[in-house]
């Protein structure tokens, strides 16, 4: 009874805008201060848990900043006691939370990284589970999770809580999962969102690149490779057109790095990266050429034409 109570109350938010009267919203804080209590005695009950967070979803879009003294509580409880299934809503919750309110949640956002990524690694990457099962489905899924939170981390404003005292010990790790995420052929999408978050981190920090150790040697090292060993893999599908808009975040990200770091990364690819593929000098000439005077549509047909040529 309680769950169809705050399933009913949530729909019945629907119907009122963002700027409610005072009264209104007393009734919906209200509610949401029993939901958490309801919670806080229940943390073991699942459908209260996802009653909980679909609310929270409502809550947002009617209270808007007003819900921020209640998040930290919530996002306390949601963390704990979840199966593989409660964790994909509660991630999806934060994905709203930080594309809705950026810098406000730095804070917020700055104490949930690590316990989260880590939670989250655990669960996708212990044990071997049965193809095409719901486990597997439900792992997937987790995994697309959380690319989608780290991106909404880089894209809004709160890039830098990867690197924050309390988490840099553990940006490689994050930032080699994107690099992981690349090279994830069993799902486009996936590799799109690493792709993608990449091109933010490296717009970000690419032009004061001494502020974050070691973020030189992993543009030079593992961006590069990526940026070149994934398209020539043969199942990067040029036909597909998921495949095509991964050309588009590949290109956008060389001419990222080279506007951002210029001849040094120009001499790197010329002497290290474009030989290692098998260039001549008038090919990797060629290349370079149109890396740094071509604008991204034309890029984008030169660069079909060079992954066919090398594969």
């Amino acid at each position: 009874m309680l769950c169809q109570l705050i399933q009913a109350v949530g729909t019945f938010s629907k119907g009122f805008p963002g700027n409610m009267t005072p009264g209104t919203q007393k009734l919906f804080t209200g509610t949401l201060e029993l939901v958490l209590l309801s919670l806080k005695d229940l943390p073991m009950h699942q459908e209260l848990r996802s009653k909980a967070v679909f609310y929270l979803h409502r809550m947002i879009d009617c209270l808007g900043v007003n819900i921020l003294p209640y998040l930290p509580p919530s996002i306390q409880m949601l963390m704990v006691n979840c199966d593989n299934a409660s964790l994909i809503e509660f991630v999806l919750l934060i994905n709203q939370i930080i594309s809705t309110f950026k810098e406000k949640v730095r804070d917020i956002s700055d104490k949930l990284l690590l316990p989260l990524v880590q939670r989250i690694m655990q669960s996708v990457t212990g044990g071997d589970v049965t193809p095409k099962s719901e486990e597997e489905r439900e792992k997937l899924m987790l995994r697309k999770t959380y690319f989608v939170f780290i991106q909404n981390l880089a894209s809004h404003q709160l890039v830098d809580v990867l690197a924050s005292e309390v988490n840099v010990s553990h940006l490689k790790d994050i930032l080699m999962s994107l690099i992981e995420g690349c090279y994830f052929f069993k799902d486009v999408t996936i590799q799109k969102l690493a792709f993608s978050t990449l091109k933010f981190i490296i717009s970000s920090w690419g032009s004061n690149p001494s502020k974050i150790a070691g973020f030189t040697e992993f543009i030079f090292n593992d961006v590069s490779k990526a940026l070149y060993s994934v398209p020539l893999n043969p199942n990067f599908n040029l036909n597909d057109v998921a495949y095509n808009t991964i050309i588009v975040d590949i290109i956008h990200n060389q001419k990222t790095i080279i506007e951002k770091y210029g001849t040094p990364y120009l001499e790197y690819l010329a002497s290290t990266v474009l030989p290692s593929l098998h260039c001549d000098s008038a090919t990797i000439s060629l290349y370079l050429t149109a890396f740094q005077k071509e604008d991204r549509n034309s890029l984008k047909t030169f660069l079909r034409g060079f992954i066919l040529n090398k594969r």
